[in-house]
């Protein structure tokens, strides 16, 4: 999930720079180039003078953003920062999507993986003998999370 970054160039008002075509001319990540977002101006009720972009991979970037050669002076036409892998993802614990025993994909967030846990430590088991299968379901034995064969002795069960 992207995150959004905002800034703004000059001093003061950032009314005054409004128009702007920003573009990154520095993307990347220990001398690695990375593909830059692109970079819009927000707008609220007319052009606001700030800028911005979303990104929301894991890889952190250094970057140098050009305003454009309308900004005559060095001192507010460049403007450099970072991000580091945290601040680029989402920090989200959970998210809506996140479902109960689901199988098909694994927990998109730390709340999915605990839902997931709690699904396998409250949903039954069952040791079947007669096959030697192992079946692990989700609360309430609706889906079935994991199934293990197991070589099944007087002395003991062995998982295979």
């Amino acid at each position: 999930m992207a995150k959004q970054f905002f800034f703004y160039f000059g001093n003061g008002l950032p009314g005054s720079y409004t128009g702007l075509s920003p573009s990154f001319i520095i993307f990347n990540m220990a001398g690695v180039t990375l593909t830059p977002p692109g970079i819009t101006e927000f707008v609220g009720s007319g052009a606001t003078g700030i800028y911005g972009f979303q990104y929301g991979s894991t890889v952190g970037a250094a970057f140098v953003i050009d305003g454009g050669a309308t900004l005559t002076s060095a001192n507010i036409r460049y403007i450099t920062g970072s991000i580091d892998p945290v601040m680029a993802i989402d920090q989200s614990i959970g998210y809506a999507t996140d479902s109960f025993g689901s199988t098909n994909a694994d927990p998109g967030s730390i709340y999915g993986m605990v839902k997931r846990q709690q699904e396998f430590n409250e949903g039954n088991k069952v040791f079947t003998k007669a096959n030697g299968l192992w079946d692990i379901y989700s609360r309430g034995s609706s889906v079935l999370l994991r199934e293990k064969a197991l070589a099944n002795t007087t002395n003991s069960a062995t998982s295979s």
